[in-house]
C-alpha cells in the first residue's frame, strides 16, 4: 500500500514577491522521508499564478520521480492550468480539480480552457 501523501497548500497570489510560503512548503514536505515520496500541491485557493511556480514544482517533481513517487497539482481556479499548458508542463503536471481526486489519481476533464 502507498503511504499517504503530504499535503502542501498554497493561498492567493503567486509571483516572484510571494512564491517563498509555497518553495518552503514543499521543501518541508520533501525532507526527512525515506522511499517512495507521495506529494499534492493544493493551489486551488491560488487566485493568479505566473511561472514563479514552475521552478519549484520542477524541483518536487524530481525529487518525487528520483524516490520512486509523484507529485500531482489541485488546481480549481484554473490559474495553475493556464500556465501549465502555456509553458508545455500539462503533461508532467496534470490538473487535479480537489485533493480526493489527486489522491484518487482522477484528473480534471481534459476540456478545461
Amino acid at each position: 500500500m502507498e503511504p499517504s501523501p503530504r499535503i502542501v497548500r498554497a493561498y492567493g497570489e503567486l509571483d516572484a514577491q510571494t512564491v517563498a510560503p509555497l518553495v518552503r512548503g514543499l521543501a518541508e514536505a520533501r525532507a526527512g522521508r525515506s522511499g517512495p515520496l507521495h506529494l499534492i500541491v493544493d493551489l486551488s485557493a491560488v487566485t493568479f499564478t505566473d511561472s514563479s511556480v514552475l521552478t519549484p514544482l520542477n524541483e518536487a517533481w524530481s525529487d518525487c520521480r528520483a524516490r520512486g513517487g509523484w507529485i500531482r497539482v489541485v488546481d480549481g481556479g484554473h490559474t495553475t492550468d493556464r500556465v501549465l499548458r502555456h509553458t508545455g508542463l500539462l503533461g508532467r503536471f496534470p490538473v487535479y480539480a480537489t485533493v480526493l481526486d489527486a489522491w484518487e489519481g482522477r484528473t480534471a476533464a481534459a476540456d478545461r480552457s
